[in-house]
């Protein structure tokens, strides 16, 4: 503004137009380019000022983060836009009447809003700023979670003018922090409390025991032979199968516990799943021993009726092994072992069991550690080994094939027999490993004698119930056939009764699947199952061999003689070729022989050889190869 008037009241006439500043006549050049600079550079400032604003509010937006300053000298809010968008409100301006803001406040629920104004007139007393979180009431069926965090400012008297902070919506984080919380200390699929939970719920059951001297028990159960399930069913079957039970488990232990009424929720029984097929309670305020077995044979009850899952009606067991504080463990980790030992021996046992802790279980639980983990540097060392035991035809004494069975040369397990080994196998994932070694190295050998023209008419594997089941069967035997150069009529492959007839559909499938390759079949310890007939003549087999328990006392005990002599009629009314295993003497021989027996192995004939040994045998008996069972 140019004026000619220098009088105040034209002066402040002007600024209320919205002049910003103002020169007067006479007019002075130098002081007008003066005042022209200063307005151009005041301009420039006001419009950064602008942009940081900017910049600042789209911060707080994208950060989610609102402002908030109470100013004690005019009693008044002075609210950023975004905290009006953390509220839900509309921006009424950014100073707000305390009334106004009041109202807004009215959507937090009055526990919380007492802890805001307690910690706001803490700051106020200590000059320490806050930090709480409480909850915001959007519509009736949403509340999200906001943080505050604030400080104070005080004159130079002491006296508060301003407590500033800054807002944030942390629903999203809270919701994250639980699911962190609840896959920390609970099982994603089955929703019970994991072995983190588990732990510490045995800590607390140990500080209530040593204050009031009552015992507490942790129960272990793992779920016989699970592994059946995943490898014939698939993984997302078994998936299923331990969610139903860990409800079933659940549902009955609520009952139970209401059945009983424990002395004190403190005592309830708390499951939980500690690992793939093992769970666990920590159980407490039982009076005795007797109560304790009462609810451990409840358990096992549980498992008398059999699950339905995806049409299949399957029937599971499960061991159960149990210790006790403080009889049996002053820690938790030793509580935990030592009910793993009892539960280690419930499985020797025959499992679908109980087994208490006794000191010995111990000693047992770490033999069977110790030769575990013989066995795994066994397989990861190359210090497995196959030996073959011949098999002969009776009649014209030749070599016909040969049995592949394994051998260790780890010094824990060289001394033991190999159903020791593979029993421990059987118990850990080692037995697929294992199972997948003897395929490779068998065929290997057989690509061998095939090459030096001594081989025998075949080599016989013994299959595992899981390597049977598993899905890479298949793969395996026809990597293994192409790698090495082996015909499939080479290669046989021993199954047990038992083997054949779990989940019977997919035995068959994968039994034509097997003959389609012209792989030969076998039972192996025929008799001492459960086979029917009826499954019998339905399975592609081309051997059956009779178990060495009745082979063993045929020429002695009647009973063992007309069962042998039954399944050598049977196997060769449905066209089978029979093998008597554990041929030890004449006798037994002569009385195979006398009955037809197709082929016989044992110690009568050979010990189990390694390959050069076998090989000797071949040489000596020409008309091994390619000889007619």
């Amino acid at each position: 503004v140019i004026t000619g008037a220098d009088d105040m009241e034209s002066i402040t006439r002007a600024f209320a137009c919205g002049a910003t500043d103002f020169i007067t006549k006479p007019l002075n050049l130098t002081m007008l380019e003066h005042r022209i600079h200063y307005t151009l550079r005041s301009t420039d400032t006001l419009q950064q000022l602008h942009a940081s604003e900017a910049r600042l509010n789209s911060a707080q937006r994208l950060g989610k983060l609102g402002y908030w300053e109470f100013d004690f000298t005019e009693s008044a809010i002075h609210i950023s836009s975004e905290t009006y968008r953390i509220f839900n409100r509309s921006p009424a301006g950014a100073e707000v009447p305390i009334s106004e803001f009041t109202n807004v406040l009215q959507a937090v629920p009055v526990e919380d809003l007492e802890r805001i104004n307690r910690a706001i007139l803490s700051t106020i007393r200590t000059g320490v700023g806050f930090v709480i979180d409480f909850r915001y009431q959007i519509r009736d069926d949403e509340t999200r979670i906001l943080r505050s965090h604030s400080e104070i400012a005080y004159s130079d008297q002491h006296t508060p003018i301003l407590l500033r902070g800054a807002v944030q919506d942390i629903t999203e984080r809270k919701r994250i922090e639980e699911q962190i919380h609840t896959l920390a200390l609970f099982d994603g699929l089955t929703g019970l409390p994991n072995r983190s939970q588990f732990k510490a719920n045995i800590e607390k059951h140990t500080s209530l025991s040593n204050a009031s001297d009552e015992p507490f028990a942790v129960v272990l159960m793992d779920l016989d032979r699970f592994k059946n399930i995943n490898d014939s069913l698939g993984h997302n079957s078994g998936d299923l199968l331990l969610r139903d039970i860990a409800q079933k488990l659940q549902w009955q232990i609520d009952n139970h516990q209401q059945k009983v009424q424990w002395p004190n929720n403190r005592f309830i029984p708390r499951l939980a799943r500690i690992s793939g097929d093992e769970f666990a309670i920590v159980l407490g305020g039982f009076r005795s021993i007797e109560q304790l077995i009462e609810f451990t044979e409840f358990i096992l009850s549980i498992f008398t009726q059999p699950f339905h899952l995806m049409g299949h009606e399957l029937f599971i067991t499960t061991s159960v092994g149990i210790a006790i504080y403080p009889q049996d463990a002053q820690t938790e980790e030793e509580l935990i072992q030592n009910a793993d030992a009892a539960l280690f021996h419930a499985k020797k046992q025959g499992r679908n069991t109980y087994q208490f802790f006794s000191p010995h279980h111990q000693k047992e639980a770490m033999e069977q550690l110790k030769l575990e983990n013989g066995l795994r540097r066994a397989l990861k060392k190359d210090k497995l080994e196959l030996y073959y035991q011949p098999q002969f035809n009776i009649q014209r004494g030749n070599i016909v094939g040969v049995e592949a069975l394994l051998r260790c040369q780890q010094s824990e397990l060289r001394i033991l027999p190999a159903s020791k080994y593979i029993a421990i196998a059987e118990e850990t994932e080692l037995i697929s490993d294992i199972g997948r070694w003897v395929i490779q190295n068998a065929c290997k050998q057989m690509g061998q004698w095939l090459q030096k023209g001594i081989a025998p008419d075949y080599v016989s594997v013994n299959l595992s119930s899981r390597q049977f089941s598993g899905q890479d069967l298949l793969q395996t035997i026809l990597d293994s056939l192409e790698t090495y150069l082996v015909p499939p009529q080479y290669l046989e492959l021993e199954l047990t009764e038992r083997t054949l007839m779990s989940h019977v559909g997919n035995t068959l499938e994968t039994l034509n699947a097997l003959k389609d390759l012209g792989i030969r079949l076998s039972i192996d310890d025929f008799g001492t199952g459960y086979c029917s007939l009826s499954y019998l003549q339905r399975f592609p087999l081309d051997t059956i061999k009779i178990d060495r328990t009745f082979v063993k006392d045929v020429n002695i005990d009647k009973g063992d003689a007309a069962i042998t002599e039954a399944i050598i009629h049977m196997g060769h009314s449905l066209n089978l070729c029979v093998i008597a295993e554990g041929v030890e003497n004449a006798a037994q021989k002569e009385f195979l022989a006398l009955h037809q027996c197709d082929l016989a192995q044992g110690y009568y004939y050979s010990k189990p050889l390694p390959a050069r040994g076998v090989e000797n045998l071949l040489c000596l008996s020409p008309n091994s190869h390619n000889s007619t069972i």
